[in-house]
């Protein structure tokens, strides 16, 4: 099995215009859901082209599709990376862990 689809499978990802970014998840969810919760907002007082609401949905929007478009076009090897690097961290830190405790148990 290619490492690509390991990666795939076992860290949570993000899919965009039917391409699977590794890692996107962490970068992506708080500012999607601080743009849908600025618009559900909006939608519950009336749709109004002005005001505090509305300039927050704006701007709450503005900043997903622009951490999209740098993350997903500049840093997306680097994100990658990082992903599988902790989650390989998480892998040997664990059997690091296994290991001690079967040690701990010989003695």
């Amino acid at each position: 099995m290619p490492l690509n689809s390991v990666s795939v499978n076992a860290i949570p990802t993000l899919i965009l215009r039917s391409v699977c970014l590794v890692g996107m998840n962490m970068y992506m969810r708080p500012r999607l859901h601080a743009a849908s919760d600025a618009h559900y907002l909006w939608c519950q007082w009336n749709k109004r082209k002005f005001g505090p609401l509305f300039d927050l949905m704006r701007r709450t929007r503005a900043k997903y599709k622009y951490a999209i478009r740098y993350y997903c076009r500049q840093q997306e090897k680097q994100i990658q990376a990082d992903t599988l690097a902790q989650y390989l961290s998480k892998q040997l830190a664990q059997s690091l862990q296994n290991s001690l405790s079967i040690y701990a148990q010989l003695f």
